[in-house]
């Protein structure tokens, strides 16, 4: 996918500034100016101790907060700035090493890159939640949904909207 080339070159120099770094320098976090965004204490502790499907989650919200303040917002543009929002929270954190802490800014930019890669509709119209469930949990759905009418992403989505208390959905 061109789009994945293209933002593969905008983060390298990113990735091979810490790879030259060494051990001991401070990690410095690139400075995003496409769009304000706030983190949530509940969103960095999700981005920081939370499972991948959390991880994955709260990409998707960031994304489409991104899109909705900037439509026009390049592939490129948007990984480098959810990249750059990222960053600060784990250069704060204390437990890690500087070398732990590029890593794992590495890693986040290919989750990024991967899972943007996935949505390439213009706008930010919805965010792709995931959620684990046990197969019994999921069978039953999948039999709720096919009793509904609906597939079990449809069906979900439902159900999580009205649980949320809103009106608006797909």
């Amino acid at each position: 996918m061109s789009g994945s080339m293209t933002t593969k070159f905008a983060v390298l120099p990113l990735l091979a500034w810490f790879a030259a770094c060494g051990h001991a320098a401070a990690i410095e976090c690139p400075k995003s100016g496409e769009a304000a965004y706030i983190l949530s204490s509940s969103q960095k502790r999700l981005l920081t101790k939370g499972t991948h499907i959390d991880l994955v989650d709260e990409i998707g919200e960031i994304s489409a907060s991104l899109r909705t303040q900037n439509p026009n917002i390049s592939y490129t543009s948007l990984v480098d700035a959810i990249v750059a929002i990222y960053c600060p929270v784990i250069a704060s954190e204390p437990d890690l090493s500087e070398q732990e802490k590029r890593d794992d800014v590495r890693k986040f930019s290919d989750i990024v890159m991967r899972q943007l890669s996935w949505d390439v509709t213009p706008q930010a119209s919805a965010i792709l939640a995931q959620v684990e469930l046990s197969p019994d949990v999921y069978r039953s759905l999948r039999e709720k949904a096919d009793a509904a009418g609906q597939s079990p992403s449809q069906y979900m989505a439902a159900v999580l909207t009205k649980a949320a208390g809103s009106t608006s959905g797909k």
